[in-house]
């Protein structure tokens, strides 16, 4: 199909060429063409049409006569021709229209007819390129003349053409300038020629008209618009006659309707004309903008009253006048509708007006509360007094329509233009404004000065630091006081009014919007007319109203001069309004707001008309608000305060700070700032001083995310204020940057400091190096630079001295007392460490002089700095405090401290520590002032995140991984004094980096052995599945009894103190800490000396203390020998204590804790030296808990119960189960659980049983993951039982695993298993079936394997039968009930046992079902299930049957992620069923499959089947092919097989027939009437097809009998497969139905049908078409049951995404990529009845794989119009790709442009007219490839190109499906598509056409179509640039002068630069000979025909420097505009194409 935009653009440039042409061509030919008066004979104008309206099939012709034979009248033109050339009207000044036609086959449209008249030659080559050939006009028609130029001859009337290429393929020729409903002007909106006016004066001459016309004799005669008048006996019909002639309504007024235009619109035909003004209404258009994107608007047009408008719309103009009701009105009139939606994806409620109806309104509702009625486009315009075009427009960007008048600028400056593609174009006409109320004043000009205000804009910067420079303008009339707080003056546009009463000139309204933009932090103002795109989601500002002139009035109007634009900034985001040429915008970035609204706003008035209260600002950037007061210069110190700077740093990124610049005293100033500077003084009260003053405010606001309070202090606004609040408790004035150092005694210069890295801004002094020096530099986008001058510090009083240069400022005390007083309080200051928990490693550092009881829980000591006093009373010296400051670190889990001198980066949101107080001597003092010689400097650590205070060049820091804290007022921070001048609780660490808290006794070393005690190691696994194997291990020195329940004994590592008292070695604590970790869900032990990197966090274990022989000193100290060392296992996230080499670690991948201060920990003592409890564990992973009793075993046996084992499936995933171990009975067993096996028996109680005996634990959690109660049953610990709740109410007790089978009589081995897919843990015996048959395995890994004897079940009584040890073949054990009557009760309840289907509603996996198993009848089935099938009988009561029965239960949950209510029958759990709810409205009982089949006497065995691609479960009989031919499969995994015997059918009553076999189940009505019934309500059966808009290319197929007019618009016709029955009645045979079902598709924007029988897996949430019933014969009937033969069947495009029918093997769907919908329902659906059975009202297709009709002819018919089919072949152009080609397969000749001959295919049937064969439509697609740069083609049977972007040809072929015989119909040669991956191309080529595959080519596996034999037609091989037509020119004169080779040169640039150059010579440069194209010639010797070719180039360049475009071409038009004559090529002649005499010029020029 050729796209619309295709045609335009070739349109477009040969209209170029032919309108530039054209005028050359008429400005030659002005001689003799001046006459304004022709005598010529003229003719009116008539438009004739043919075919049906909308269709491709649709045309029209201009004619003089107003009726021919296979026409209709359409309408009259407003202009007349002559019929001849007459003697005082040259032919040189006239144009012949000459009529072609064209008729072509239109992809997806059908056959299309097209009638256009030519205007010019280069027309008529444009024409007969597009394939148009030249015809007569209708029946009686004259020649047509029209004048070239208008006035010549006297023609003034423009005749203008149109087309529409989209639906009608059809041009119209008029005289309007306005392009009919759908149609394109073109010639660029040209006239094609001028005709003479309607106004015909004949004398003494008679007219007649034929075909019903007045025949007027002996007169005159004058027609004018219509109304003819006859004088001189005449007859004269006018005032109201109407007369209809051959369709055409006359009526007096001069109207002329035809209601078969190109628009159908509902007309109404009233008697009276006068009555058409009384129903008249303003006809407003209101816009809203939406909310989604900038600048989208949604615009509503409407008649009802402002009030009645929905809210959020405002008013936007008003069209005219519009009739709200047609009553009374004679004229034909049509309506506008008025469709609405709300529009979800752009929040907008979306309006569209429009005459009948439109592409947009499918899923609009109708607003029926009003009516608008208009006069059609297609009428006159004046027609009924209506003069108003009214117009659609379309914003592509918008995304909006909108009415509009002709040429409506208020739509067309906002990006609207005409809404062409979408039915607009002209809608009707409306009434002019005068002809009805609009509200508007009418009083003097004069008045609109009334209300006249200055108009202001004010300038207020963003706050986003990361964007700096951001501004927001704000533009208003208020008074400054009026003004938002922190915008500034800015400028003064003019004046405005505030009110437009009184002011009778046009006015439009500026509207003031704002918003709080929360991305840039600015409250965000625009000020504009009418509408803004950005306006959506604002608030107007309803407080002010401004009027101003529009811009579309004159300069002056109303006084108003001064033009108002609008601008935007790109890089500021912001929107300002300024005056024409407003350089204070443009030279800060904006430019004119043209794409939004822009350019030209409106006319306000000269300031001098208003009084304006500031001045015009000066260019300085700083607008500053100014006092000035009389009084003398002396006042201004009487306030004067010292102006100080405070510092804080933020907490959310190390080092940010915060500066606070204030007058106010310490006391007063925020919480955590300390002093940092002294500015000077500065004023805080303005009275009595008469300088010029700035004020300076400070503004604050909390700022979450660097989570500091934030302060801002700055003159006028500052870019950071919005949003803030501003510190209204002082008040700041200063003398402003502007004046003179000096100005009124102020000499310190204050200018405002940024720094990036802080995000801060402070203010400082000039060249303020505390602020440069750390990062700071002068705020100059943001307002910065200077500030203001305040006074001297000499001026007023200070508090503080000014600081230092030094960096850190400190706040000191001066006392005068001597400095011996500085060692009163000094104190010991300690170092502590706590390690994080977040990450391994991470350490807090504590500093204090606190005693150690004091510290904080966890933190260990690490060493002692020196001496700090802890009060500074009585030292003279100066001082620094250090402050201590801890906040709980969220992030890193850890109380985190900084001890820090004056303020910290990160102490903002701490808390400081005020319970103590440390002082030292500044760091900038000389080391020993005061004594104090220990310098401190802090550290940090990037690793660790953490600071700490260290002496200098501190390795216990810097070995560590810490350095000095430079960056963040680290480095020195002071001197404290030597640890001799104060007392030391602990001493000096050593520089081992383990720190270790020491006593030391001076008693013998002896006394340490006396609290020696094993030191054990026990083991823990995680509980984390998915993580399996990982472990915690304890290390203790408790007994077995106290150790935390689950950890089992793994080593013992000798012998440790557990208390120091007596020993006199120095001994270091090893500190058990834990911690439930929730991630891994166990409880975590670490054991480790000093400190450790994860213990932060946790809980320190007080109930054990445990020391040892540091690691540092030599083995054997204290007779400790056995080194501990740390170790860490990577995988398992765990440390564990061992000796040195500890394989029991390392083997298990552990290895030295080094990085986490592991390594070797200390020694400890031998196991010889203290008793060991417990034996070194053997290698078995299990170490049992055992009580020894002297009893006898046979007490053993007294608490034995019987072990049973119950079973629940969990929700989360399926299959999954949950195993209950339990001794318990049933009723006590957690509902849910179903009786699974019985294990043997158990011990409740060990009381009096001397066995050696071992605790089975029950253990329980809610697993909230897999939404189940999960039990754990385990000997000792178990590695899930962490977290779990131990399940007290029971105890069991065995006989370890590890002792002889029988000890005790215990000879049953239970075993742990584990299922993976599972995750699940259950018991078992030995071997036991019942499990591993379902996945388990023994639980190795987690202390599976065997776990204890129990006895067997003879031993104890088991109260549901015993399960044999084998496991039978169906994993369920059924609970059973037994009853003594007689097996004959067994069919009293027996019902129907039915299985009903669902499909799911997702598309995104279509053919998904859910199964209903039930005995329910069919009304009770819920809704939407379509019955399946029987499966037998089932008994629905158990009651009186004496057989062993089990239950079937019926669950069901809503699924949420398929939508579809799931049903599961199974019988006693379902791995399912978990959070599912029993259907309990229904009980089934069967006979268990573990009996023997016919045992009671049920026959069929159910089993479970699953498919896994349906996520679906069902019921099935054995070997049930209807679900396994559908992918379902015994469901054996899970609990799946067979699961019980039920009845034959043959035992109940059946409501519905058992279904066969087939796949599909029907459902059938049985009537007892003949079939010859079967016919009576036989329809055709159509396919209708509409492609949908998503994707090109993809189709939605619809199947109906509806007849064609009652086919959903868009449809077209695709095929007819049969006859259907639309009524089922009367016809006995079985009969199945064919549903409807549709859903409008948001996604392809598309409504779906999908016809099938039963139910559909699409169909859920479609809606069923009940409007008609399909009856058909089901697919498992014979062929020809009833007369059905023809076998409907379902189809499915993967690609297009689309379902349909078709016939057997259906070509017309399988050619395009159609396979048979087997997955889903597909496959054979129904009979129908052959097409000879019913009335078809379009043609009866053949099974032709084409949907074209065809007749039946013999097959020598397919010959007829057979013509060559060739390969072309094309390289690329491409150089820097060489070897890339294009072929192009077609029967197209010359060989274009471009390509060589390659190769014959054979013939191809160019139509398929008269062919009686098979045939299948051949398609050539073609783009063009932009990154080879070439035309691509693809010529293919089926229309995948489409979905690739790929646009249809014109040429059409036809050929034998590849799937028939080689041969039928005389066609042999077979045709394969070919692929070349490296080239990206696609070429038709015969079976092995090895010319391709050498050339990389492989041929696709479907076969295109047969071809016939190059024998069955003329192929004569095609030459390059030569027809193949005969020409006659032999016989005339040929060019005997001088010729020069025409050749095609090319250059090798690319884009705009590409250049292709014809030339005679070389050029040079870049370009490359590319083809010689023939010869040109030099003159035109012996041949007059020819003419010039002129060779034009352009070159256009970029300041002169760049070359932007490049372009040669060569044209017969005069040069075109732009372009220059090339010198290189002049004098060349060619021969018309049109010349009668070709001079023997045979190679055609084409222009592409």
């Amino acid at each position: 199909m050729r796209l619309i935009w295709l045609l335009a653009a070739l349109l477009l440039l040969i209209g170029v060429d032919d309108a530039i042409g054209a005028r050359g061509l008429r400005n030659r030919r002005q001689a003799g063409c001046s006459t304004t008066f022709t005598s010529g004979s003229r003719s009116p104008l008539y438009l004739l049409t043919a075919g049906t309206l909308n269709q491709a099939t649709y045309r029209h012709a201009l004619t003089t006569v107003n009726a021919a034979s296979g026409w209709t009248y359409d309408s009259t033109l407003s202009a007349t021709a002559l019929t001849a050339v007459p003697s005082d009207c040259p032919s040189n000044c006239l144009q012949l229209l000459t009529l072609y036609t064209k008729t072509a086959q239109q992809l997806f449209i059908g056959t299309s007819i097209d009638y256009v008249d030519a205007y010019n030659v280069g027309d008529e080559n444009f024409l007969s390129f597009q394939s148009y050939v030249k015809t007569t006009r209708p029946a009686g028609s004259n020649t047509i003349y029209c004048a070239l130029q208008q006035g010549t001859c006297g023609a003034t009337v423009p005749i203008y053409r149109y087309f529409d290429m989209a639906v009608r393929f059809d041009h119209i020729t008029s005289t309007s300038s306005v392009a009919p409903t759908g149609y394109l002007a073109d010639n660029f909106g040209l006239p094609i020629c001028y005709g003479w006016s309607t106004v015909i004066t004949t004398t003494a001459a008679a007219t007649t008209t034929t075909g019903g016309a007045t025949t007027t004799t002996g007169g005159a005669t004058t027609t004018t618009g219509g109304v003819t008048t006859t004088t001189g006996g005449a007859t004269t019909t006018t005032g109201g006659a109407t007369t209809t002639t051959g369709g055409v309504t006359t009526t007096a007024g001069g109207t002329t309707t035809a209601v078969t235009g190109a628009s159908a619109t509902a007309t109404a035909t009233v008697t009276t004309t006068n009555s058409c003004t009384s129903n008249l209404s303003p006809f407003y258009r209101y816009d809203l903008p939406t909310t989604g994107a900038r600048g989208l608007h949604d615009k509503y047009d409407t008649a009802l009253s402002s009030s009645a408008v929905p809210s959020g719309y405002t008013y936007d103009t008003v069209h005219g006048c519009v009739l709200t009701s047609n009553v009374g009105c004679s004229c034909t009139l049509t309506q506008l509708h008025v469709f609405y939606k709300y529009d979800t994806f752009w929040n907008v409620k979306n309006y569209i007006t429009t005459i009948g109806t439109d592409p947009l309104t499918w899923g609009y509702t109708e607003d029926t509360n009003q009516t608008l009625w208009c006069v059609p486009a297609t009428s006159t315009s004046g027609t009924c007094g209506a003069t108003v075009l009214i117009q659609r427009y379309y914003n592509g960007i918008d995304i909006d329509h909108a009415l509009g008048v002709q040429l409506d600028a208020t739509l067309t400056l906002n990006g609207y233009g005409l809404d062409l593609p979408f039915m607009g174009g002209s809608q009707c006409y409306v009434w002019d404004t005068s002809m009805c109320s609009i509200m508007s004043s009418t009083s003097a000009t004069s008045d609109c000065t009334t209300y006249l205000s200055a108009f202001y804009r004010y300038d207020l910067p963003t706050t986003d630091a990361s964007a700096p420079g951001l501004h927001d303008k704000y533009d208003t009339a208020k008074i400054s006081s009026a003004v938002p707080s922190g915008y500034t003056y800015d400028t003064v546009h003019g004046c405005v009014l505030t009110n437009n009463v009184g002011c009778s000139c046009t006015l439009v309204q500026l509207h003031v919007f704002y918003k709080y933009d929360t991305f840039w932090k600015v409250k965000n103002y625009i000020t504009t007319i009418g509408t803004d795109p950005l306006t959506w989601g604002y608030t107007e500002d309803t407080t002010q109203t401004l009027w101003c002139v529009p811009a579309t009035s004159t300069s002056g109007t109303c006084g108003a001069t001064v033009l108002i634009q609008r601008y935007y900034n790109l890089l500021d985001l912001d929107h300002a309004l300024g005056v024409q040429s407003d350089t204070t915008l443009t030279s800060n970035g904006y430019g004119l707001d043209l794409p939004f609204m822009g350019g030209s706003q409106c006319y306000v008035w000269d300031t001098s008309m208003c009084t304006a209260t500031s001045p015009s600002p000066s260019p300085s950037p700083v607008a500053t608000v100014t006092v000035t007061v009389t009084s003398a210069t002396s006042d201004c110190t009487t306030y004067l305060s010292a102006f100080y700077r405070y510092d804080l740093p933020t907490t959310g990124a190390r080092g940010l700070h915060d500066k606070y610049d204030t007058a106010k005293i310490s006391s007063a100033v925020p919480s955590g700032y300390t002093y940092d500077t002294v500015h000077g003084c500065v004023l805080t009260n303005n009275v009595g001083c008469s300088c010029t003053l700035v004020q300076l405010h400070v503004f604050y606001k909390y700022d979450t995310f660097w989570n500091v309070k934030n302060y801002i202090t700055t003159i006028g606004t500052d870019p950071l204020t919005w949003g803030y609040t501003e510190d209204t408790t002082q008040t700041l004035w200063c003398v402003p940057a502007t004046s003179t150092s000096g100005t009124c005694g102020a000499t310190v210069l204050i200018q405002r400091y940024y720094n990036m890295l802080d995000i801060d801004h402070a203010l400082g002094v000039q060249l303020d190096t505390i602020l440069t020096s750390n990062g700071y530099g002068l705020d100059l986008p943001f307002m910065g630079g200077s500030q203001c001058y305040v006074w001297d510090t000499s001026m007023c009083t200070v508090s503080v001295p000014s600081p230092s240069p030094s960096p850190v400022a400190t706040a000191t005390v001066t006392v005068t007392s001597a400095t011996s007083d500085c060692t009163t309080y000094l104190s010991a200051f300690y170092r502590y460490d706590l390690p994080t928990t977040g990450a391994r490693g991470l350490h807090d550092k504590y500093d204090t002089a606190k005693i150690s009881s004091a510290v904080p829980s966890g933190y260990t000591y690490d060493t002692v700095h020196g001496c700090v006093l802890t009060n500074n009373v009585g030292c003279s010296c100066t001082l620094v405090q250090l402050h201590v400051f801890y906040k709980y670190d969220t992030v890193w889990n850890v109380k985190n401290y900084i001890t820090t001198i004056g303020t910290d980066p990160l102490t903002w949101g701490y808390t400081e520590d005020t319970t103590q107080t440390l002082w030292c001597v500044p760091a900038t003092s000389t080391s020993g002032t005061c004594g104090a010689t220990v310098l401190i400097q802090r550290y940090y650590n990037l690793l660790d995140i953490d600071h700490a205070l260290g002496i200098q060049s501190d390795t216990t820091l810097t070995s560590n991984g810490y350095g000095l804290d430079l960056p963040f007022m680290g480095g020195s921070q002071c001197y404290v004094w030597d640890t001799s001048m104060c007392t030391v609780s602990v001493p000096s660490p050593s520089p081992s980096p383990v720190a270790t808290v020491t006593v030391t006794v001076t008693s013998a070393t002896s006394d340490c052995t006396t609290y020696l005690s094993a030191f054990y190691r026990y083991d823990l696994p995680t509980t984390d599945v998915s993580a399996p194997g990982l472990h915690d291990k304890y290390d203790t020195a408790k007994i077995s009894s106290a150790v935390p329940s689950g950890y089992t004994y793994d080593t013992v590592h000798g012998c440790v103190l557990t208390n120091n008292v007596g020993c006199s070695c120095t001994l270091v604590q090893l500190h058990v800490f834990y911690k439930y970790d929730t991630f891994w869900k166990v409880k975590n032990y670490i054991t480790t000396i000093g400190t450790d990197p994860l213990t932060w966090g946790y809980t320190e274990d007080t109930t054990q203390t445990l020391w040892c022989v540091p690691a540092t000193s030599t083995s054997g100290t204290c007779g400790a020998t056995v080194l501990i060392q740390r170790y860490y296992n990577l995988l398992d996230l765990d440390h564990a204590l061992g000796v040195q080499s500890d394989t029991t670690l390392t083997s298990n991948g552990y290895g030295l804790d080094l990085p986490f201060m592991g390594g070797s920990q200390c020694y400890v003592w031998a196991t010889s030296m203290c008793t060991v409890s417990v034996p070194s564990p053997s290698p078995s992973p299990v170490a049992t808990v055992t009580a020894t009793v002297t009893s006898a075993t046979s007490d053993c046996t007294t608490y034995l119960s019987a072990f049973y084992r119950y079973d629940l499936p969990t929700t989360g995933a399926r299959g999954l189960h949950d195993k209950y171990d339990t001794a318990k009975i049933s009723s006590a067993v957690p509902s849910g659980y179903t009786y699974d096996t019985v294990h043997g028996c158990v011990l409740t109680n060990n009381v009096g049983c001397s066995c050696t005996l071992v605790q089975l634990h029950v253990f329980y959690k809610y697993d909230t993951v897999w939404n189940v109660k999960n039990y754990i049953t385990t000997i000792g610990t178990d590695p899930l039982t962490w977290g779990y709740t131990e399940d007290t109410t029971q105890t069991l007790w065995c006989v370890p695993a590890t002792s002889t089978s029988g000890t005790c009589g215990a000879t049953v081995l239970i075993q742990r298993y584990y299922n993976l897919l599972d995750i699940d843990h259950a018991l078992g015996i030995q071997s036991d079936t019942t499990l591993t048959s379902n996945g388990y395995g023994l639980d190795l890994p987690f202390m599976g394997g065997s776990q204890c004897y129990v006895w067997d079940t003879s031993m104890c009584t088991v109260s549901v039968p015993s399960p044999s040890p084998s496991p039978s073949p169906s994993p369920v054990a059924t609970v059973t009930v037994t009853v003594t009557s007689a097996t004959s009760d067994c069919t009293t309840y027996l019902s129907a046992f039915y299985r009903y289907d669902l499909p799911t509603t997702d598309a995104s996996a279509p053919g998904l079902h859910d199964k209903y198993d039930t005995a329910k009848i069919s009304s009770a089935v819920p809704s939407g299930y379509t019955y399946d099938t029987v499966h037998g009988c089932v008994l629905t009561n158990n009651v009186g049957c004496s057989c062993t029965l089990v239950q079937l239960h019926v669950f069901y949950k809503y699924d949420t992620f398929w939508k579809v209510k799931n049903y599961i029958t199974t019988i006693g759990t379902d791995p399912l069923t978990w959070g599912y709810t029993e259907d309990t409205t229904q009980t089934l009982w069967c006979v268990p499959a573990t009996s023997t089949s016919g045992t009671c006497g049920a026959t069929v065995l159910i089993q479970r089947y699953y498919n896994l691609l349906d996520l679906d479960h069902a019921l099935g009989v054995q070997s049930d092919t209807t679900l396994t031919s559908n992918g379902y499969g015994l469901d054996l995994p899970f609990m799946g097989g067979s699961q019980c015997y039920v009845w034959a059918t043959s035992m109940c009553t059946v409501s519905v027939p058992s279904p066969s076999p087939s796949p599909v189940a029907t459902v059938t009505a049985t009537v007892t009437s003949a079939t010859s019934d079967c016919t009576t309500y036989l329809s055709a059966f159509y396919r209708y097809d509409l492609p949908t808009t998503g994707a090109r290319g993809l189709h939605d197929k619809y199947d109906t009998a509806k007849i064609s007019s009652a086919v959903p618009s868009g449809y077209t016709y695709d095929t007819v497969h049969g006859c259907v029955l639309t009524n089922n009645v009367g016809c006995s045979c079985t009969l199945v139905q064919l549903h409807v079902f549709y859903k409008y598709d948001t996604v392809w924007n598309v409504k779906n049908y999908i016809t099938t029988i039963g139910t559909d897996p699409l169909t859920w949430g479609y809606t069923e078409d009940t409007t008609q019933t399909l009856w058909c014969v089901p697919a498992t009937s014979t062929s020809g049951t009833c007369g059905a033969t023809v076998l409907i069947q379902r189809y499915y495009n993967m690609l297009d995404i689309d379902h349909a029918l078709g016939v057997q093997s259906d070509t017309t769907l399988t050619s395009n990529g159609y396979g048979l919908d087997l997955p889903f329902m597909g496959g054979s659906q129904c009979y129908v009845w052959d097409t000879s059975m019913c009335t078809v009202s379009v043609p009866s297709p053949s099974p032709s794989p084409a949907s074209s009709v065809t007749a039946t002819l013999s097959t020598g018919a397919c010959t007829t119009y057979l013509a060559g089919f060739f390969r072309y072949d094309s390289p690329t152009t491409d150089a820097t790709k060489p070897a890339y080609h294009d072929k192009y397969d077609t029967a197209v000749t010359p060989i274009p442009y471009g390509y060589s001959f390659d190769k014959t295919h054979g013939c191809i049937l160019t139509s398929n007219t008269g062919c009686s064969c098979d045939l299948v439509e051949m398609h050539v697609y073609w783009k063009w490839d932009t990154f080879f740069n070439t035309k691509n083609y693809i010529t293919t049977v089926s229309t995948d190109p489409l979905a690739w972007g790929y646009t249809e040809e014109d040429e059409t072929y036809w050929c034998v499906s590849g799937l028939s015989a080689s041969g039928t119909c005389g066609a042999t040669v077979l045709l394969l598509r070919y692929y070349n991956l490296w080239d990206v191309d696609h070429a038709l080529g015969s079976l092995g056409d090895t010319t391709l595959t050498s050339n990389g080519y492989s041929a696709e596996l479907l076969p295109q179509c047969y071809i016939w034999d190059s024998s069955y037609c003329t192929t004569s091989t095609p030459v390059q640039g030569t027809t193949t037509t005969t020409s006659s020119s032999t016989s005339c004169s040929v060019h005997t002068g001088t010729r020069l080779d025409l050749i095609r040169y090319e250059n090798t640039e690319m884009g705009w630069n590409k250049d292709s150059y014809i030339s005679t010579v070389a050029p040079g440069g870049t370009y490359t000979a590319k083809m010689t194209l023939g010869q040109i010639a030099a003159d035109n010797i012996n041949c007059p025909e020819a003419v010039k070719l002129n060779c034009d180039v352009r070159l256009d360049s970029w300041l002169g420097i760049i070359t932007l475009t490049t372009d040669h071409f060569a044209t017969t038009d005069p040069i075109s505009l732009g372009y220059n004559m090339d010198s290189a090529n002049t004098n060349l002649y060619c021969v018309p194409k049109t010349a009668t005499n070709n001079c023997g010029a045979t190679v055609p020029l084409y222009r592409f």
